[in-house]
């Protein structure tokens, strides 16, 4: 049910669509994902209901990951790329 994302997207676009895929296939719930980390839900809570804030205020934080991981020599792109593999293949029937 994981299959059928293309290799060639940028680590976002990739994880967002395998994340649909799992969601649909009942291997995730994005909702309990939230609940389980509720300091990643907090940092995003300035935003309130507006969409636009919220979505500036995650670019900050995914701008600002970047950074930290560059100064611990970690390549945030090839980590989620390897995350999201990891992920199918671990949910392989």
């Amino acid at each position: 049910p994981l299959d059928g994302v293309p290799a060639s997207l940028p680590a976002l676009e990739k994880a967002r669509k395998m994340q649909s895929k799992a969601s649909k296939a009942g291997l995730m719930d994005r909702a309990a994902v939230a609940e389980m980390q509720p300091e990643l839900c907090a940092l995003l809570n300035g935003a309130g209901s507006e969409a636009a804030m919220g979505e500036v205020l995650l670019g900050k934080l995914l701008w600002d990951l970047v950074a930290v991981a560059h100064e611990r020599e970690l390549n945030a792109e090839s980590a989620l790329r390897q995350y999201v593999i990891a992920y199918r293949e671990a949910h392989r029937p």
